[in-house]
């Protein structure tokens, strides 16, 4: 049977919202400024109405049950709902608001896009909150729940063409090769294919296995793949500690490439085939298309690209 809403104390709404995310009892409470065993009280309420235990300990920490997994998307959209119509549309203040937003992103997009936001946050939202959290692994086969878990998702367009329209273009790039110094590539002033072949490469695994991968355009011209022993790293920043001093190369975003392994243990070539150039956007839920806080994040998120300068070796 279902309950009518009335009967429902919505207060539940907001501490189901908090635990759904933070998956922590006492972490949710002071999120809530609500003491622990009030925050207990609550869930055994929440346990209750659902007939589920929503978080079970799992070894020394509490884990959501796959029923709670399936509630995040709604029960956030439905927090989000109620917090606009109760706004009243009022403009959101960036320099009076403690709000706390949260940006999905890949560790290389936010070693680009961080450093001048934190800038523009401390100038002129003192008191508002940012988030860095790594990219959903789910974003390929559920890019609504994906989006709904967070205010912005930093993607390549090519991965979420279908919500395109709730998303802005931040900056483009493309990828060149990077070895160590000592790799005999780094001798080299032209790379060819068969170079790329016959030597191990080091992937960059940042979502669904080899979801990301194909952005380089290596696949198609690579179709025996490279000798050796591969290897692979779900981290862009990873990479330049895993190259140094050994025999393989790695694909990296040029502008990474250009800060991270500007050393003089690291060599970086062109690559031997036209690289696909790619642009990473900004998406949000479209639901959230009069969110006032969110309209201004959009906007520093923009101000924050445009301050990027060319990268030294374009």
């Amino acid at each position: 049977m279902v309950a009518r809403l009335e009967s429902i104390d919505l207060n539940l709404l907001v501490a189901l919202n908090a635990l759904l995310e933070e998956r922590h009892v006492t972490n949710a409470g002071a999120r809530l400024h609500i003491g622990q065993s009030a925050m207990s009280g609550i869930l055994r309420r929440l346990r209750g109405y659902f007939g589920d235990e929503l978080l079970v300990r799992v070894g020394n920490e509490l884990q959501l049950t796959p029923f709670a997994e399936s509630l995040r998307p709604a029960a956030r959209a439905a927090y989000d709902a109620a917090s606009e119509l109760f706004s009243g549309g009022v403009e959101f203040d960036p320099l009076a608001s403690e709000r706390v937003f949260s940006i999905c992103v890949s560790d290389y997009s936010l070693s680009r896009l961080g450093p001048p936001l934190m800038e523009i946050l401390r100038d002129e939202a003192p008191h508002v909150g940012v988030s860095f959290e790594p990219t959903p692994t789910t974003f390929i086969r559920d890019p609504d729940g994906a989006l709904l878990q967070c205010d912005v998702l930093v993607l390549p367009v090519v991965y979420l063409p279908a919500y395109a329209s709730a998303s802005m273009p931040l900056f483009d790039d493309d990828f060149v090769v990077v070895t160590s110094s000592a790799h005999p590539f780094a001798q080299r002033a032209a790379l060819t294919m068969e170079d790329l072949q016959g030597s191990p490469q080091l992937h960059a695994e940042l979502g669904p296995r080899s979801q990301l991968r194909p952005l380089a355009g290596v696949d198609a011209h690579l179709a025996l793949g490279s000798t050796g022993p591969h290897a692979s790293a779900h981290s862009y920043l990873a990479i330049p500690h895993l190259l140094r001093g050994s025999s393989h190369w790695a694909l990296m975003p040029r502008s990474l490439a250009a800060s991270a392994c500007a050393s003089d243990d690291f060599a970086v070539v062109e690559t031997p085939f036209e690289s696909e150039r790619f642009t990473e956007h900004a998406f949000w839920h479209p639901s959230r298309q009069r969110d006032t806080g969110l309209a201004w994040l959009k906007t520093v998120l923009g101000r924050a690209a445009a301050s990027l300068a060319p990268h030294p070796l374009d």
